[in-house]
């Protein structure tokens, strides 16, 4: 696989293991933070563009440095995706689930509930 000088990948045919397919994974989205036009800070509109999985595994760390949390989930497809918060991300997304299961205990019923409602600025 080759990063061209246009903007561009390279993928040749391919025939993967798992592991390679990983790391091909790892790769490209290494690729793909590198390339123009970024990949955009909002949400993009309407759910059937997200690429939708249910978590089946997380892990939390604070081992990173002084306020910042680090939340890993892991994608069956994907595998396990790290994600570094900093403190005003976390209070949200920690508000943002407070709220949801409140909302849950309270009517039994979630589904009206849009995430991301909690997590703007």
């Amino acid at each position: 696989m080759d990063f061209n000088s246009d903007g561009t990948v390279s993928i040749p045919a391919l025939r993967l293991t798992a592991n390679q397919l990983d790391e091909l994974l790892r790769d490209l989205a290494l690729y793909r933070s590198q390339m123009i036009p970024h990949v955009p800070l909002e949400l993009p509109s309407g759910e059937q563009s997200l690429n939708f999985a249910e978590v089946t595994a997380m892990g939390l760390s604070t081992r990173a440095p002084i306020g910042v949390a680090t939340v890993m989930l892991r994608h069956p497809g994907f595998g396990w995706l790290s994600f570094a918060m900093h403190a005003v991300h976390a209070e949200n997304l920690a508000l943002f689930f407070n709220h949801v299961v409140q909302k849950s205990i309270r009517a039994q019923d979630p589904s009206d509930t849009q995430w991301g409602e909690a997590l703007g600025p």
